[in-house]
Formats: C-alpha cells, sequence, structure tokens
C-alpha cells in the first residue's frame, strides 16, 4: 500500500458521510487535504513498522529450535565432552565448536509419550561401541539442558548386538577357495557395519551383497540368530528375515558357511 492509496481510501471513506460534504476543496493548502496527507504519511510509517516487527518475528520463529526428533538427534551429535553449556540469547549452546570433543557418531532416538529414549554410540578405530558410564552421565546432562520442558530422557549405550550366521555357497570352482572366503567374510561384515542405525539386518539385502560378488554362483541363506551383548546364546532370537538390534547396531560373532564348488 502506497501513501496515495491510503489518501485515496480516506476520501473514499469521506464519501459516505454527506455531512462531511463541506471538508471537500480542490485546493492543495486546505485544512482537510493537509490532514490527510499527514494521517497518510503517519499510517504509512506505522504500516512499514507492522511489516518490519512481523519479518522479526517471522525470522525469530524460523530460526526458534523445533521439538522434533531429527532437531533431538542434530543436537545431540554436537554434544561436546568436558565442555559447559553458555547460555546466549536464552539458548544454551557451546562458546567455541570443537569436533574433537564431539563424540557421539551415531543416535536414534525412540519417542514414547513425554520419553524420549536415546540410543547412542560413539566410534573407536573405526568400531562403533559403546560409550562409558561417565560419558553417558554427562551426555544425559547435557540434553537435560537443552530439552523442552515436561520431558523426560533416558540414555543407553550398549555394546553391539551378536550375530550368528549360516550360508550355503555355491562358488566357482575356477578359483582358490581361501580368496573366495575372504571376499564373501569382508562383504558381510561390510554389510552388517553399513547397516543403518537402529536399522534392521535384512537376510535378502545380504544375499543380495553376495550375489554382486563374481566368486559367487548361488548363495543360500541357512539360518540366523541374534541376541544383545548381555544375553547368553542360549536367549538368542532366531529370524528368517530382519533382525533389529537392541543397541542400534551389530556385528557378526560367529560366520559359519558351506561352501561348494560347482
Amino acid at each position: 500500500m502506497t501513501r496515495e492509496d491510503i489518501f485515496n481510501d480516506i476520501a473514499t471513506e469521506q464519501a459516505k458521510y454527506p455531512e462531511l460534504a463541506d471538508l471537500n476543496s480542490t485546493s492543495k493548502v486546505s485544512i482537510w487535504y493537509l490532514i490527510r496527507w499527514i494521517f497518510s504519511e503517519m499510517f504509512l510509517i506505522v504500516l512499514e513498522y507492522f511489516d518490519l516487527h512481523k519479518s522479526e518475528v517471522e525470522t525469530i520463529i524460523e530460526a526458534a529450535p523445533y521439538a522434533t526428533l531429527n532437531w533431538y538427534r542434530a543436537r545431540a551429535k554436537e554434544f561436546q565432552l568436558d565442555d559447559a553449556l553458555t547460555e546466549i540469547n536464552g539458548r544454551f549452546i557451546y562458546a567455541t565448536t570443537d569436533p574433537e570433543k564431539q563424540i557421539i557418531k551415531q543416535v536414534a532416538i525412540v519417542s514414547n509419550n513425554r520419553y524420549l529414549i536415546f540410543k547412542i554410540a560413539k566410534e573407536v578405530s573405526n568400531e562403533l561401541t559403546a560409550c562409558p558410564a561417565d560419558e553417558i552421565t554427562k551426555f544425559k546432562g547435557y540434553i537435560n539442558q537443552i530439552k523442552y520442558p515436561g520431558t523426560f530422557v533416558y540414555v543407553e549405550s550398549n555394546p553391539a548386538d551378536l550375530l550368528i550366521l549360516n550360508f550355503k555357497i555355491e562358488y566357482n570352482a575356477l578359483l582358490n577357495l581361501a580368496d573366495v572366503q575372504t571376499t564373501v567374510n569382508a562383504t558381510l561384515n561390510n554389510y552388517v557395519k553399513n547397516i543403518l542405525f537402529n536399522g534392521k539386518f535384512n537376510v535378502t539385502a545380504a544375499i543380495d551383497e553376495l550375489q554382486k560378488l563374481r566368486e559367487v554362483k548361488n548363495p543360500f541363506f541357512v539360518s540366523a540368530t541374534g541376541r544383545t551383548n548381555a544375553q547368553s546364546i542360549g536367549e538368542a532370537q532366531s529370524f528368517s528375515q530382519y533382525y533389529q538390534a537392541t543397541a542400534g547396531y551389530m556385528k557378526i560373532e560367529t560366520l559359519t558357511i558351506e561352501y561348494v564348488p560347482i
């Protein structure tokens, strides 16, 4: 809206009231004409301030955190071990970012009513591993400081779940068996290592990886079990298609393969 629009709107509104007809004047120095221009200028300034205020509010809203699981996941990975948070403009953040202190490599969050269950893991020598108790305590303190009020937090970090896998593989008889075994073992271990954190071991996907190998003619799934690190072998859960690790990640404990040359 322009100043002229406001000026003309006043004239349009004035025309609705016959008793104000005497205010009409073609003179640009008449009292009413000047009042209309002054009011138009003032109203335009008010509108501009409202637009500025709206823009500022929208900017603040866009920058404000949303308590989504993705927001919590991103904040979890920003955790810096042995660093205190600083309150700036009502938000708790680290004064400086230090990637060397950001120990959380993987995190999964499960929402259960007002509870958020964080599964976390760090990385040592390119392998996921559980965080020790003191690091879990410090991480929970960090989350409790940045979380939304009324949210309850539970944090767990456990050693990898353990898989026992059994396959039968028909392989190219022209190749050295030891070389075939090395390639197959590496392929299965890499598949397990690259499963999305808190994802599932998929028997079909594992077979697909084996079928990509030139050494393998026909791979067959025989059996599989999975268990947490705290469970005994007798407590292991057998599965024929999927297994989701309680810890959020897993590794192969025992790999048994019958090789058949063809």
